[in-house]
Formats: C-alpha cells, structure tokens, sequence
C-alpha cells in the first residue's frame, strides 16, 4: 500500500526540521551559547527524529543540569565562612603556644639566676621590662641570661614589680610576692614568684 500524500509531506517537514518552537529555541541557545557538544549533538538528533517526548524529557533534564548563580552565591559565602572560623580558631591556638614558650622562657630566667646565685654565691638580680617585652638576669655587672619575649613570641609582658633579687642562698628579696602576666590577644597566662623566690 503507497502512503498518502499527506503523510508523505509531513515525513518532509519532519527531515527538514519540522519540530516545536521549545526545541527549535533550545537549537538556537545551544548553537549560539557554546553548549557541549553532546547536547548539540542531541538537538539535531532531536529535530531529525520526529522530536518524540521521552528525547525531549533528557534533553530538559540535561538543560537544568548544573548550579545556578545564586547556588553558586550561596557556596562561595558558606565556604568564606568556614574558612573565617577557621582561620580565627588556628589563630587562637598560635597565641597559646607563643604564651605558653614566653611564659616557660620566663620560668627559665629565674630558674638560671637563682642557680647562679647560689652556684657562685653572689647576689643575682632579674630585671623585668614591659615595653619591649625582655626579662634578663644580671650578676653585678655582667648578663647572665636575657629573653628578648616580645621579639621571640610576639608577646606583651605587665608585671607588679620591675625586679627581683636572689641571695647566695637562693632566697629571694622582696616584701610581696612578683607577678608578671604574658598576653598575646586573647591568649594570658601568668607567672608567679614568691617572696622567698620559688617561681610557678
């Protein structure tokens, strides 16, 4: 049986791309927008095929494929978040450990000079200075030890006393006891000297 005219016509219409005005549009933006290949690829199948709907339902979900600006937005800013926080709790934790070394090297100066003191049997001296953050130990004249703190750790020093001395005994000199406080930011800790010169 020979097919009618009328079906022979619309088989031509269909080869020469008789398709819906949706597919036809979704050619255009995949020719014009640099789209994958692929896609191009199932467009012109699309438009040679007939344009049958289970094509049509692929090629929709291929097209919706991807992020959106506002998703894109909306990572970016989740992901500066997270790095902020993080960024501030690595950063917490760098000044306790530069607190913690100050505060040890400062334990070490008076450990040195009250082992001096009584080594040599000489009267030793710890000299404490704020502003740029230095504790050093003297023996008359001469520097037994010296901790530059703001220089090696980053650190500001506040003390109730500027000095404290040993006697070739290792006992201390003073009426009250000596409190130096190491702080970096947020981070503090807190050495104490005893008026008999036990540090802790």
């Amino acid at each position: 049986m020979r097919p009618s005219s009328r079906s022979v016509a619309i088989g031509r219409n269909r080869l020469r791309g008789g398709i819906c005005p949706r597919l036809r549009h979704r050619l255009r933006v995949a020719s014009r927008s640099g789209d994958s290949p692929r896609l191009r690829h199932r467009l012109r199948v699309a438009s040679r095929s007939g344009d049958s709907p289970r094509l049509r339902h692929r090629l929709r979900v291929a097209s919706r494929s991807g992020f959106t600006l506002i998703e894109q937005i909306v990572v970016i800013t989740v992901l500066g978040i997270l790095a902020a926080l993080a960024v501030h709790t690595i950063g917490q934790q760098l000044d306790k450990l530069a607190v913690r070394a100050a505060a040890r090297d400062t334990r070490d100066v008076f450990a040195s000079a009250r082992e001096f003191a009584v080594a040599r049997g000489v009267r030793t001296a710890v000299q404490i200075e704020p502003l740029p953050a230095e504790v050093s130990a003297h023996a008359s004249a001469d520097t037994i030890i010296s901790r530059p703190l703001g220089t090696l750790h980053g650190v500001t020093l506040s003390t109730s006393r500027d000095s404290m001395a040993y006697s070739p005994s290792g006992l201390g000199y003073g009426a009250s006891n000596l409190r130096i406080i190491v702080v970096k930011r947020s981070a503090a800790e807190t050495v104490t000297v005893s008026r008999l010169g036990r540090v802790r």
